[in-house]
């Protein structure tokens, strides 16, 4: 049941991507940009907590590190297929088909944008709104069915949590 949800939700988000051209653009444009936008987002803010000697920066490290550890023990355990290697499909950006479950980029933008709101509400707020048009672009282009960004997220905000209150 949950498989044929994701599967009907994948479809009609894809489809949007492949069915209006400027759709499928801007998506494709969210996509190759979102990893360089989070890089220089969080190196921004790791140098900002290094340059004020921000305790802070402990767990804005720590939070991201342990999704990313987190998140590759689950992609060996699920070995998911990608969409377009599930469905046989054309992706609209070149991926390697590897596992796909849960999504890295989602981790990674969530992880993020949870640390920065720890720093700022307001900037926060910005970069998770970033993240979610991250994850969407993600599964609009073909690399991922919407429960590997569903799960990514969830994981990328439950780690940033935790290490901003346990640490």
């Amino acid at each position: 049941m949950l498989q044929r949800i994701d599967n009907y939700l994948f479809k009609r988000l894809y489809g949007l991507a492949v069915g209006n051209l400027r759709i499928g653009k801007i998506t494709v444009l969210v996509t190759k940009l979102s990893s360089k936008v989070f890089y220089v987002i969080y190196l921004a803010f790791v140098l900002l907590l290094v340059w004020q000697r921000d305790m802070r920066i402990v767990p804005f490290l720590a939070g991201p590190a342990a999704a990313l550890l987190l998140t590759g023990e689950l992609r060996r355990v699920f070995c998911r297929p990608r969409p377009f290697v599930e469905l046989g499909i054309e992706s609209l950006v070149e991926h390697a088909a590897d596992g796909s479950f849960p999504s890295k980029h989602a981790m990674s933008a969530f992880v993020i944008g949870m640390s920065v709101w720890y720093l700022s509400t307001w900037a926060g707020i910005f970069v998770l709104a970033l993240a979610g048009l991250t994850g969407l672009s993600r599964v609009m282009v073909g690399v991922h069915f919407p429960s590997d960004i569903l799960l990514g997220a969830v994981i990328g905000v439950l780690a940033s949590v935790a290490a901003f209150n346990l640490l």
